[in-house]
C-alpha cells in the first residue's frame, strides 16, 4: 500500500501550481470582460514603461512629416494637381498611414491653414499704453515684423492663402476663405481696441479692415511671388525695414502729409 509520502510525490509531479498574479504586477493580464469594456467605451488600456509617450511621439512625428510633405508639394505643384500619392511618397509613408491622420488632401490643407492662423495670432501683442511703453505706431510695427517672420516660416502656406482661392476646388477654397475671415475678425478687434484707447478714429471697422487687408494682401502677395524669382544666384530680400515702414504707414496715414 503506498505511503502518504509516496502519494504526495506522485501528486506533485502531476499537478502544476500557477501562482496568481499580484495586483498591479506588470505581467498581470486584465480579464477579457475588462478589456472588452475598455474597447467598447473608447478608453485605452494603460501602457507602461513610457510606451504611451513614445506612441504619441511617433504619431506626432508622422503627422508632421505628412504636413511638411503636403506643404512642399502644394507649393511646387499646386493644391489641385497634388495627389495623396504625391504626399505619402514625399513623406515616406504608406498610403494607408495617411488615412490614420487625414480624410483627404483638403483636410491636410485645412490643418496647415489652421496652424498658420495660430502662428499669426501668437505673433500679435496687445498695444501697451502704460507710461514708458513704445508708441502705438512702433508697437504696430513690431507686430507686423513678427507677422512677417511668421510668413517666412510658413511661406509655402502663405503663398497659397495670399494668392487666393483661384484654381482651388470648393473645400480647399473654403479653407483659404476661412483664413481671411479670421484675419478680418482679428483686424476688426484690433481697431476696436484702438478706438477704446483713443488712438483710432471712429470708423466702420469692418469696411476699414477689408480695405486695409486688401492693400496689405496685395503687397505681401507681390513680395512673396517676387521671392521666387532668381536674382543672380541669391534670394531676393523680403520684408526689410523699408517694406515694414510702408506696410505700417500707408494703412494708418494714407498718402497725405
Amino acid at each position: 500500500m503506498p505511503t502518504a509520502r509516496a502519494m504526495a510525490q506522485v501528486g506533485s509531479t502531476n499537478v502544476r501550481r500557477v501562482a496568481a498574479p499580484r495586483p498591479g504586477a506588470s505581467g498581470a493580464r486584465r480579464p477579457a470582460a475588462c478589456r472588452a469594456s475598455c474597447m467598447l467605451s473608447g478608453r485605452s488600456l494603460p501602457m507602461t514603461d513610457g510606451r504611451t509617450s513614445r506612441a504619441h511621439s511617433r504619431r506626432a512625428s508622422t503627422r508632421s512629416a505628412l504636413l511638411r510633405a503636403a506643404r512642399t508639394r502644394f507649393r511646387a505643384q499646386g493644391v489641385h494637381d497634388t495627389s495623396i500619392d504625391d504626399i505619402v511618397r514625399a513623406a515616406g509613408v504608406a498610403r494607408g498611414t495617411f488615412y490614420l491622420y487625414f480624410r483627404n488632401k483638403e483636410d491636410v490643407l485645412g490643418a496647415l491653414v489652421d496652424a498658420f492662423i495660430a502662428a499669426i495670432r501668437g505673433a500679435v501683442r496687445r498695444i501697451d499704453t502704460t507710461p514708458g511703453a513704445p508708441s502705438p505706431t512702433e508697437q504696430i510695427r513690431d507686430n507686423l515684423r513678427r507677422i512677417c517672420e511668421v510668413l517666412e516660416r510658413h511661406e509655402d502656406v502663405a503663398v497659397i492663402v495670399f494668392m487666393g482661392p483661384a484654381g482651388l476646388d470648393g473645400r480647399s477654397a473654403a479653407a483659404v476663405e476661412r483664413f481671411w475671415k479670421q484675419i478680418e475678425a482679428m483686424v476688426c478687434d484690433a481697431l476696436a481696441v484702438g478706438q477704446g484707447l483713443g488712438v483710432v478714429r471712429p470708423c466702420n471697422r469692418q469696411q476699414v479692415a477689408i480695405m486695409a487687408l486688401g492693400a496689405v494682401r496685395a503687397a505681401l502677395s507681390r513680395t512673396l511671388a517676387a521671392g521666387d524669382e532668381p536674382t543672380h544666384g541669391s534670394r531676393r530680400p523680403r520684408f526689410d525695414e523699408d517694406f515694414l515702414e510702408e506696410l505700417v504707414t500707408y494703412p494708418l496715414r494714407g498718402l497725405l502729409r
